[in-house]
């Protein structure tokens, strides 16, 4: 069996996915949920950014706290312009932060 090795997330990929969760959120408003959660914890992808353990990039993805932040603010940005298009005033955006590592905040 050959292993899988992991590799760097392209920009374009990048810009893709953060797409991809406006789609998700316009498909649950038409669904008529009551709100979406973007999960950034649990080692889940936007919890990679966010840590400096995970996240090598030199790019503008990564580097500083604040690059490391740039891919979750962007997905939160997105989602809460799709909620503005699409959703009403009573639609929920959660996120969910649980930083595994020692000292790891979004403050």
């Amino acid at each position: 069996m050959n292993p899988i090795i992991p590799r760097e997330l392209t920009n374009e990929e990048i810009i893709d996915i953060i797409r991809d969760f406006a789609k998700a959120t316009k498909i649950a408003i038409t669904a008529n949920f009551d709100g979406v959660e973007i999960h950034g914890a649990n080692g889940y992808l936007l919890q990679q950014f966010y840590s400096p353990h995970a996240n090598r990039r030199k790019d503008r993805w990564g580097g500083s706290r604040e690059k490391r932040l740039e891919f979750p603010m962007e997905v939160i940005n997105e989602v809460k312009s799709t909620v503005e298009k699409y959703g009403d005033d009573f639609f929920i955006i959660g996120y969910r932060s649980t930083p595994e590592e020692p000292g790891l905040t979004m403050m």
